[in-house]
């Protein structure tokens, strides 16, 4: 029972590891992006609950993420069609 109870104990911590790095990398996209796609990178900041972008490494984020949102609007496929025949 002792070994099971260590074997999770290692494996819940290496997702928080890398539930930890994916916001790194999320957080390090939306900087690199943020010029380019201001609103979508100022939502994704929000989410992480970054202070403001600085061009400096970001190392620790917030594991904790309490509010999600889509970026972006779906586009219909109706509607590229109209705005593709005009």
């Amino acid at each position: 029972m002792l070994k099971i109870r260590e074997a999770l104990s290692d494996e819940i911590e290496l997702i928080r590891n890398q539930r930890g790095k994916a916001h790194e990398d999320h957080a390090k996209v939306a900087q690199l992006l943020s010029p380019f796609l201001p609103f979508s990178s100022e939502k994704v900041k929000e989410m992480l609950h970054l202070d403001t972008y600085h061009w400096q490494s970001i190392e620790r984020v917030c594991y904790q993420i309490t509010q999600v949102s889509l970026l972006l609007e779906r586009i219909e496929i109706n509607r590229i069609e109209e705005v593709s025949e005009a």
